[in-house]
C-alpha cells in the first residue's frame, strides 16, 4: 500500500557518500511491539500516565481506562516520542480544559520506530541530512498505523470501545499520516469509519505524489480537519481535509519564526500549539473562506460565512479557510 518516493531514495545514493557518517544512521525498529499506548488520566498531573499493553487485557482492566468514554489519539512525528513538543502540548491543553473526565487521552508513543538507533535524541538537523532514516521512517508509517488500528479492534472485541465512531485522532507531520493509515486499515477490517481525525501540518517530504491510499485523505474518517502552517516545505501543500485550516495564510514561514536560523522545524511545530489554542471552549477562533492564496479577504468575510477553527470546528464544515492568528 505504502511505498517511498523513489526521488527520495536515489537522492540517498547520490548523496550518501558526501553524508558520511550521517549515512549509517537508521531507524532503531520496525517492530510494532515497540509502539507504547500512554493513557493520560489526571487533569492534576500532566505527567502522570498508564501504559496499556496491546492484547494484554489486565493492562487496560486495572489502568483508568474508562469503556464509558471515547478515546483520543495523539501521534507523534519524525525524530519525536511521547515527550516531545507534540504531544505534550496537545495533551496538556485537553488536560487543562477538563477532557479527562470524558475522553480517553492516549498517546502513541512510536519513537523506536520514528528515531535513530540507539537513540530518540539525534539532533534534528543530522537526523533531516540522513535520508536513510527518514526512508526507513516513511515504510514504519504504515505500521504505526496498521497497529493503532489493531489496538482499537482490541478495545472493541473486550467490550471496551463501542464503535469507531467513538474514536479521535490527532496527528503531528508524520503522524498525520500515521492516523490517515489508520482509518483506512479500520474501514478494510471493519467496513466503518473513525468519527475525526485532525492533521496538524502533515508531512510533505515523500508524499507529494502519493497517492489517497498513501497519505491521509478525506476518505480516512467520517471528518478530516488539517491545520496548515509550513506548507509547500515540511508540511503538506494543498487541501488535504473536508477543512483545512491555512494559519497566517499557511506559512511557509510563520511570524515567530522569521529570523530565526537555528530551528529548521519552528513553523512546522507550530501547527499543534496553534491547535492547542483552540481547545478551551473560549475563546474561539473564527476563519474566513479561503478566497486568494495566502490572504486574507475580510470585505467578503462575514458572521454568515465565518467558521470555528480547530476543536470545535462544525463537523459538517467543508472547504479551505484562513485566520490570523498569534501565540
Amino acid at each position: 500500500m505504502f511505498k517511498p518516493l523513489v526521488a527520495l531514495i536515489f537522492t540517498s545514493a547520490f548523496y550518501g557518500p558526501a553524508l558520511g557518517l550521517l549515512d549509517a544512521i537508521r531507524v532503531e525498529s520496525t517492530n510494532p511491539d515497540d509502539i507504547d499506548f500512554f493513557l493520560y488520566p489526571n487533569a492534576a498531573d500532566t505527567d502522570d500516565y498508564d501504559e496499556l499493553i496491546y492484547n494484554d487485557l489486565p493492562s487496560v482492566t486495572g489502568s483508568r481506562y474508562n469503556s464509558a468514554n471515547p478515546v483520543i489519539f495523539l501521534s507523534h512525528g519524525f525524530t519525536q516520542n511521547y515527550t516531545s513538543q507534540f504531544p505534550v502540548y496537545v495533551r496538556n491543553a485537553y488536560l487543562e480544559a477538563g477532557y479527562a473526565a470524558t475522553h480517553n487521552i492516549i498517546v502513541v508513543n512510536w519513537g523506536k520506530l520514528s528515531s535513530a538507533a540507539g537513540s530518540v535524541d539525534v539532533p534534528i538537523v543530522g537526523a533531516i541530512t540522513s535520508l536513510p532514516l527518514y526512508v526507513d521512517v516513511l515504510s514504519n508509517v504504515p505500521i504505526v498505523g496498521k497497529r493503532v488500528q489493531e489496538f482499537v479492534t482490541f478495545l472493541q472485541s473486550n467490550s471496551l470501545l463501542s464503535s469507531g465512531e467513538n474514536v479521535r485522532l490527532v496527528g503531528q507531520s508524520l503522524g498525520s499520516h500515521v492516523s490517515g493509515y489508520a482509518g483506512q486499515f479500520y474501514q478494510a477490517e471493519t467496513g466503518t469509519k473513525f468519527a475525526r481525525i485532525t492533521g496538524t501540518d502533515p508531512a510533505l517530504p515523500g508524499f507529494e505524489a502519493a497517492s489517497a491510499n498513501e497519505r491521509l485523505s478525506p476518505e480516512d474518517a467520517t471528518f478530516v480537519d488539517i491545520v496548515h502552517t509550513n506548507q509547500g516545505v515540511f508540511g503538506y501543500a494543498g487541501n488535504i481535509g473536508h477543512v483545512d485550516f491555512y494559519i497566517n495564510g499557511g506559512g511557509p514561514i510563520q511570524p515567530p519564526c522569521i529570523g530565526n536560523v537555528t530551528d529548521l522545524f519552528c513553523s512546522h511545530n507550530l501547527a499543534p500549539r496553534y491547535f492547542a489554542k483552540s481547545i478551551p471552549v473560549s475563546p474561539t477562533y473564527l476563519a474566513c473562506p479561503r478566497r486568494f492564496f495566502g490572504t486574507l479577504t475580510p470585505l467578503l468575510c462575514n458572521s454568515g460565512n465565518r467558521i470555528v477553527f480547530g476543536e470545535h470546528v462544525p463537523t459538517t464544515a467543508i472547504g479551505a479557510y484562513d485566520l490570523n492568528m498569534i501565540l
